[in-house]
Parts: C-alpha cells; structure tokens; sequence
C-alpha cells in the first residue's frame, strides 16, 4: 500500500484503494479528500503524493529514489503545497494564479508533478473559480489533491470535476485502542466521546493538560446551574466569554453532561461517560425531568450550530444559559 498499516480499518480501506489506482494506472487529475479534522487526510495525501512521484513505479513508495529522498527533504520540485498564509483565513486567487502559472512548467525529476491545497474549503470563490479553469484542461503529468473539511464550500463545478475520497469518524473501539498507552484509563471514554471519532483531536485532549484543567472548571460551571440563583447564569456568560476560543469544546462537553444526567435519570449508570462527576451528575438529574435534560441538549447544540456565524459570543451565551437555567429551576 502507499503507506503503512493504519490502526484504522477506514484509512487502510483508503490507502488500498489509492494504491490500487495508481499501480494499474488509474489515477484522477484531481482527488478531493473530505472530512473532518484529524481524519488523516494531510498524512494519507503525503503518503500518496510520494508513492505518485515514486521512481519505483509501483503502489508504494520506495523510500530509497532520488524523488523519494526529495520528498522526505521537503525538497521535491514536483511536489507543491498551497495552504492559507499565516494568520490568514483564505487562500485568495492571487495564490492559486501562482499554482496555475506553475502547474505549466513540466516536471523537474520525473513525469508527475502533485499540487496538494490543503483547507480547500477556505479558497475564495475567485480562487476556486480560477482553478476550476485548471481542473477542465489539466497537463498530463499533474495531479491535484485537496483537502478540506468541508465540501459543501467547494463550488459544485468543481466537485464534479474531483474523485471524492470520503474520510469518516473512526469507530470507538478503534480509537480505544490507539489510545490506550497515550490515556489514563479513567479519561478513556471521555476523550473518544469528545473527540468526535478524530484521532488527532484525540490526541490533543488526551495530551493536553489544560483542557483537563477546563473541563474540571466547565463542570463545576454546568452543575452551578442547578442553583436558584440566576447570577450563576451570568458566571457561566463570563466563563464561555474568557475561554471563547475552546467554546465549542466546552458546549460539546456540555451535551455530554445533558446525556450523562439523562441515561442516570433512566436508570442507566453504566452508560454515563464522565464517571469521574458521578455525584454531581446524580444530584443535577434530580433537579430538571427527562424532558427538560433533552431541551437542554437541544439549546446548547442549537448554541454549538451558531458558533460559526454569531458574532456576540455574551449575547447567544446568555440566551442559552438562561433557557437551560429555567429548565432547571422552573
């Protein structure tokens, strides 16, 4: 295969696929790799873009060849990455007319040239359109990978224009075991529910101390609610407010709670993820029904949805926390 045996059936799956196109000559012009963050999209594209600009013609790269060695130097001519600028939000047309102005100089040590554009989804409209133009009448030798998070971002012009290459959530007992030697055994089921099937945001929970810290101060934030006092509403504003940029870490973690507080309210303890708040979890399903721990689910992920697009972080905030406040001491 292109590259070695993944812990993950999905990517073993994709890298046998890609292997077997390139080794009986089937190669795309152009792959879009689409899936959420820490998927394995920008490992699997390295991985396929050196077994493409292999000297070994075969269906993995040999490691060894002169291209193969540029590769691993980050130094290979015929291998080109655009990405959005540092501190940029997009990849403008002026950068994909560079990539367009490249992709018809032929290639420098071989008879491929790859072009991977990492968070595709953040090309402008302009730019996609000016590559679009690339994509209908391609060189020979080049072949574009891209990457994104988000297809539905991707004009539909192009999205016909690419074999779409799927990367889904790893299954949980999958993630259990890549984890199990990089987790605490108590944090195991909280890190794999939160992680929303992502090994890399796995990963980063599982080895990030301060979010062990934040999930200790979102707990006890969340539980402060089941207080008859409404000022614990405005604490919980100002805790979303002073950690605005792991607020939707917190809001996830927050429906984790809400499900928690549900499967005790039903008589299922064994099903509650974050056995560590047991107690509390216990004393807070007391406090609101099975109908309002649903509601309540419902108004933080509504609140989750916003997040993208709602530029008053206190004023969504505020609105959320008091709907689930009064479900709590109605």
């Amino acid at each position: 295969m292109i590259c070695k045996q993944s812990p993950f059936t999905y990517l073993n799956d994709i890298a046998q696929t890609l292997s077997d196109e390139l080794e009986h000559g089937r190669l795309a012009h152009a792959y879009l790799f689409d899936g959420a963050y820490g998927l394995g999209k920008k490992t699997m594209a390295g991985a396929f873009a050196q077994a493409i600009l292999c000297e070994d013609a075969g269906h993995s790269p040999c490691g060894a060849c002169p291209s193969c060695r540029a590769f691993a130097a980050h130094t290979h001519p015929d291998a080109v990455t655009l990405r959005p600028a540092e501190g940029k939000k997009s990849i403008p047309i002026e950068e994909v007319r560079l990539l367009i102005q490249d992709a018809y100089i032929k290639p420098f040590l071989g008879n491929k040239k790859v072009y991977t554009i990492q968070d595709a989804h953040l090309m402008t409209v302009q730019a996609q359109n000016a590559l679009l133009k690339l994509l209908e009448e391609p060189p020979a030798y080049a072949v574009f990978l891209l990457l994104c998070e988000n297809s539905s971002a991707i004009i539909p012009t192009i999205l016909s224009r690419v074999r779409t290459v799927r990367f889904i959530p790893a299954p949980a007992g999958e993630l259990k075991e890549f984890l199990k030697d990089k987790c605490a055994k108590e944090d195991l089921d909280f890190v794999v529910s939160c992680s929303g099937g992502s090994m890399g945001n796995a990963l980063r929970i599982a080895e990030a101390a301060e979010l062990k810290t934040l999930r200790e101060e979102a707990a006890g934030i969340f539980f402060s609610l089941s207080c008859r006092d409404e000022t614990k509403v405005f604490d919980a504003v100002q805790f979303l407010e002073q950690n605005k940029e792991q607020a939707e870490w917190i809001l996830d973690f927050w429906m984790l709670l809400c499900r928690d507080a549900l499967y005790e309210s039903c008589g299922r303890p064994a099903y509650v993820l974050n056995q560590n708040f047991m107690q509390e979890i216990r004393s807070f399903s007391s406090h609101v029904t099975q109908k309002g721990l649903c509601r309540m689910e419902e108004h933080i992920l509504t609140m989750s949805q916003m997040l993208g697009r709602y530029i008053n972080l206190k004023e969504a905030g505020y609105y959320m926390l008091l709907q689930i406040w009064e479900e709590i001491n109605d």
